[in-house]
Parts: structure tokens; sequence; C-alpha cells
């Protein structure tokens, strides 16, 4: 079932660790097959370095399993609630990118500082509000899904497609698994930029700013 998908799957996920955006054991990357409702995603209790395309796991949006063996990591609860929320997108990323990640732990935006940001994300990199004991009393996963929605209530997902999850990690997707991995590179090489320019900002006293919002709009 869905030979083609499990296999792009697979290589996502491959190319995530080799990009270093994740080590062997944490991140993961999905897929959806949108008529069949269907996603493909790796089991979380197998490394990404011995991951084979057989080892893929198929979900129904229900979150039950419908070929394969294991189950998916915790995370998998947040991309089925972005697939079903944003739907134009086919694939999704979460890893713990370093540069990225710093942003998320200190609950901080990605500034639109350059035009290399504005090509691959069309405005600020958002950071979701903070969660709190009674929203994560149920579920973290269903706590971290609900506040990425809020923070897209006014943001188009396909003009900025990532996330950065307050002290916890970010998320990105796109078209396809691979898409999303490479959007998840490109937001880790602007995160690192951001945080070197606001610190040369801070070094120098000028205040670093973001693009004219008519070079956004292009």
């Amino acid at each position: 079932m869905l030979k083609n998908l499990r296999k792009l799957v697979y290589v996502a996920n491959k190319r995530l660790t080799r990009l270093g955006l994740t080590d062997a054991d944490w991140g993961n990357v999905s897929g959806i097959e949108r008529e069949r409702g269907l996603v493909v995603v790796k089991p979380g209790d197998i490394s990404c370095k011995d991951l084979t395309p057989d080892d893929m796991i198929v979900i129904n949006l229900k979150g039950k399993v419908v070929e394969g063996q294991g189950t998916p990591a915790s995370d998998f609860a947040v991309h089925l609630h972005l697939y079903k929320t944003f739907s134009s997108i086919g694939g999704v990323v979460s890893a713990y990118s370093i540069w990225a990640t710093i942003f998320a732990q200190a609950g901080l935006p990605i500034p639109a500082y350059g035009t290399r940001h504005i090509e691959f994300f069309k405005g600020d990199i958002p950071c979701t509000r903070a969660l709190n004991n009674d929203d994560i009393a149920d579920s973290f996963e269903k706590a971290v899904a609900s506040a990425i929605t809020d923070a897209f209530t006014d943001l188009d997902p396909m003009k900025i497609p990532s996330v950065l999850v307050k002290n916890h990690a970010p998320f990105t997707w796109g078209e396809s698994p691979i898409q999303a991995v490479y959007q998840a590179a490109e937001l880790e090489k602007i995160a690192k930029m951001a945080y070197h320019t606001s610190l040369l900002g801070s070094a120098n006293k000028v205040k670093a700013t973001t693009v004219p919002q008519a070079l956004i709009n292009v």
C-alpha cells in the first residue's frame, strides 16, 4: 500500500538526518495521500540509521495503523492535526535543529531580517504562546496542536510554512515530504542568520530591522 509514498517518506527521513537537522533518534517526517486520507510515517522505535522503506507504517487520519508494524513517535499527533487543519500541505517535519530550537526555547519569533528569509517564508516565523499546566493536563501533543492553530489564525500556512513551539521545537511543512525537509533546512539557516544579525546589531547599538512589507508582498 502506498509504495511510492512510503519510499518518499523514507528518503525524506534519511535526508533530515543527513542534513544535520536531527540525529538518528530524534525528528520525524511524514507524508499524506489526500484522496485516501492516509499518512505514512516512520515508527518511533526505529532509529533513522536503521530505517528501510519497508519499515514505514500507514495510518489513517483517526490515528489508526492500517498497514505496518509499530507505532509512530508521540509528536505524530501534531502531524495529524496539521494535515487536518492545513488542507494544502503534503508533508510535515518535526525536528530539533539547533538554531531554530534556540528561538523556540526562548519563545521568540524569527524576524524577516533579509531577502533570503522572504524567499522561503513570507513574514516572521511565529512562535506559539506558552503552554501551562492546564493546557497539557490532557495531552501535551493536543496542547501543541492547539497552540499552532492559534498562531496561524491570521497567517497563511503556505506562505509561512513553519512554526516554533515555545519551549519545544520547530515544525515545518510543504507540498511534499521532501519539500517539508527543504523548508526545515532553510529555517535552520535563517534562524542562525537572524541570531547573529540581532547579536551584531546589539553589539553595535543598532537595532536590526526587518525587510519592508513591499518586498514580502512581491
